[in-house]
């Protein structure tokens, strides 16, 4: 499997995404791919080529990789800056944009904690199917119409952002098959299957 996207490359800070030259410039993001992995480094699967350059496009500085959807999933630095002229094509080769792809959640003897903080640190003004963490394990607001539409999630596949568009609304209530990583719920908890 692979991590489908789109690098932009501009002017910002890492961390926070950046501002890209415009169209008229001859500039678009450009589709790329990553190797899919849990966490930990993983590289562009194929050349990103940009422009060619119809106007300035200032120096550039920064990159980010948006989803399909525009949503900023990492950012960087360039390793240098760099000012492209007029005319110019700029290509990046496959295996030079490196991203580090973190793994949010712990299975703690088979309650989901989490790493990093992702989840409000209480339940309070949440919505019925919101996650919170309490102290670190991940738990949820009761009163919630579960939603099959969703689908099973699974531990080491779902992520943070995932789990907070969705909630435990489609997780289930009763075990699922032991050792399988599926997401349940047991009294006000998440476990892991």
């Amino acid at each position: 499997m692979s991590i489908y996207g789109y690098l932009n490359l501009g002017v910002g800070l890492a961390g926070v995404g950046v501002t890209s030259p415009s169209a008229a410039a001859g500039y678009l993001p450009q589709p790329i791919s990553f190797d899919e992995v849990l966490y930990g480094a993983t590289v562009n699967q194929t050349a990103c080529v940009f422009g060619p350059v119809t106007s300035s496009w200032g120096t550039l500085t920064a990159f980010d990789v948006t989803d399909t959807e525009g949503n900023v999933m990492c950012t960087g630095a360039l390793s240098a800056p760099y000012t492209p002229v007029v005319g110019q094509i700029v290509n990046i080769e496959p295996g030079s944009v490196v991203i580090y792809l973190y793994q949010p959640f712990a299975d703690n003897g088979g309650v989901l904690t989490e790493n990093t903080p992702v989840f409000p640190s209480t339940s309070t003004n949440l919505n019925p199917g919101d996650i919170w963490s309490n102290s670190g394990v991940l738990n949820f607001v009761p009163g919630f119409t579960q939603d099959i539409t969703i689908g099973p999630q699974f531990y080491g596949v779902v992520t943070g952002q995932q789990l907070l568009a969705t909630g435990v609304r489609g997780m289930s209530t009763t075990l699922p098959i032991s050792g399988s990583g599926q997401l349940y719920l047991v009294g006000s908890e998440i476990w892991v299957a």
